[in-house]
């Protein structure tokens, strides 16, 4: 499984990892855990960018 620039929480990679071994080469299985990983990454990297954002 390859993910390119993600802001995974610490602990998810290896969480996803055992969760796609699971799927067991299911396609509909293996494409859900690769819209969860990309759903986590993008809130996390909303919460970087508001914690990032100077206030005026």
């Amino acid at each position: 499984m390859e993910v390119e620039n993600n802001s995974l929480s610490k602990g998810s990679p290896q969480k996803y990892t055992e969760r796609y071994k699971e799927c067991s080469g299911d396609a509909g299985c293996e494409q859900q855990i690769r819209k969860d990983m990309a759903k986590e990454s993008a809130e996390n990297v909303l919460k970087l960018k508001s914690v990032m954002l100077p206030t005026y």
